[in-house]
């Protein structure tokens, strides 16, 4: 019979929410990928209906830059229904996160360059970026890693825009650096913390199957005694399927594998040995 599943060590699990183990990390990105999928849909739709929208913000806040930003913004539209054709038939982790990687990264200098067109002192920027920030630790499901290159460089390019770029007032500066600093902080201990949920019930099913398994294993190795048995009236013998008497002992031992050993009942003691 094979080692209790009690004896094997958990799968680990780093800091940022991932396996140690790389087989184990791919089994389970594979598992979820589907789910993963669905998710990043989601967030493709709701980006695409926003982009439709900010459309009307480029003709009022940057008419000078209108015709290239409606190039570009039909650019996201063509790149986001594209994705929401195409990514339902990727099947491998790697390649999944190869294209959301990219996207992101293109995303995330769209949105800085967006907000470059903008007039300096337009703090409107800050709220939907920052929940881009935030989308993309808390809905995009790539590595911890791979989620705070794009965030980084929101954050990082419209700091950059409003201290030295195209400056503004101090208030508005600080009001921007210490929130996409509180956000890339929040951002990362979610997507740390859901990481490693989402893992540890993996490694819990996991878990549970090989127990299943095993406990399975183990009652097919259970022999039973079952139906009418032959045992003769006087010595306890057994009659097998081939006619022959053996000992009850002998049949019990090759039955269920069990260890006889003999003793005296009181009863039997108090009558031959009185």
């Amino acid at each position: 019979m094979s080692t209790p599943a009690s004896a094997a060590p958990p799968a680990a699990i780093s800091r940022f929410g991932a396996f140690v183990s790389p087989e184990i990390e791919l089994a389970y990105r594979r598992a979820h990928l589907a789910s993963d999928t669905r998710t990043l849909l989601v967030v493709v739709a709701v980006a695409l209906a926003a982009t439709v929208t900010f459309i009307a913000n480029d003709l009022l806040l940057a008419p000078r830059w209108f015709a290239p930003l409606l190039v570009l913004r039909a650019f996201n539209i063509v790149l986001g229904v594209t994705l929401l054709v195409r990514m339902k038939r990727v099947t491998s982790p790697q390649t999944w996160d190869r294209i959301v990687f990219a996207v992101a990264l293109f995303m995330a200098v769209v949105d800085v360059a967006v907000s470059a067109t903008r007039p300096p002192a337009w703090g409107g920027f800050l709220g939907p970026n920052v929940l881009r920030v935030l989308a993309i630790f808390v809905f995009i499901r790539l590595p911890v890693a791979r989620q705070l290159v794009p965030t980084t460089i929101i954050a990082l390019g419209h700091v950059a825009l409003t201290s030295w770029l195209r400056p503004v007032d101090t208030a508005l500066q600080i009001t921007g650096i210490v929130t996409f600093a509180a956000a890339t902080i929040i951002g990362v201990e979610m997507s740390r913390r859901t990481h490693r949920h989402h893992r540890e019930q993996y490694a819990a099913l996991r878990r549970e199957v090989s127990l299943r398994s095993q406990l399975e294993e183990a009652m097919a190795e259970i022999r039973t005694l079952r139906g009418i048995i032959p045992i003769c009236a006087h010595c306890k013998s057994i009659r097998n399927d081939a006619g022959e008497w053996q000992r009850l002992e002998v049949v019990l031992h090759k039955e269920t594998h069990a260890e006889l050993t003999h003793g005296i009942c009181p009863t039997c003691f108090d009558r031959h040995y009185p």
